[in-house]
């Protein structure tokens, strides 16, 4: 089975590699790497299929890739850092990828995708994608010049009795590519 993947204050730094995060019972191939042919999936521990919180990942020039499944059913509470103060705060979420706390995503001239899918949760949060909305703002770029230098994709659905359930969820956070390649948001919300 596939389980979920958190991340807290970590820095990875591929020099050139690529980076590949997900789950699933069997492997495919990717940018020549033998990857998961699925998604990470949240569980009874934590709820969001990826979590990354203040984390700082740098590729320079390497892809990454990111693909998660929120936990199908009621939500799991998690403690996390408190962003305004001091001490933890709980985080009743359900999302496919989780970004909280000011994560750093810097692919230099590698390419970024992330794929976020949340489905039926009982309460709560059930984003496909969600960035940080507290604290420090989360920063995804590169500087890629293909037509899909970064594509994010999320999807909810299935979530009458959520509290968001937004395909892509964002306030403060920046998405950007700073040559000529293009971005491609994607959000898809169903109850």
């Amino acid at each position: 089975p596939s389980h979920d993947i958190v991340s807290q204050g970590t820095t990875i730094q591929t020099n050139g590699g690529h980076l590949w995060m997900g789950g699933g019972s069997g492997f495919t191939s990717w940018n020549g790497l033998t990857v998961g042919n699925g998604v990470a999936r949240g569980n009874i521990t934590n709820s969001n299929g990826i979590t990354l919180i203040k984390s700082n990942i740098q590729a320079s020039g390497g892809g990454i890739a990111l693909y998660g499944r929120g936990r199908t059913g009621a939500n799991v509470t998690i403690t996390i850092p408190n962003l305004v103060g001091t001490g933890t705060q709980n985080a009743n979420n359900s999302n496919g990828i989780r970004l909280h706390g000011g994560n750093q995503i810097d692919t230099g001239t590698g390419t970024i995708y992330m794929y976020g899918y949340a489905d039926y949760n009982a309460t709560g949060s059930a984003n496909g994608v969600e960035l940080s909305q507290t604290g420090e703002p989360d920063l995804i770029t590169n500087a890629n010049t293909c037509t899909q230098a970064i594509v994010v994709e999320g999807i909810t659905e299935n979530n009458p009795n959520a509290s968001n359930a937004w395909g892509f969820y964002t306030h403060y956070s920046v998405v950007q590519n700073t040559s000529n390649g293009t971005i491609h948001i994607k959000g898809k919300g169903v109850s």
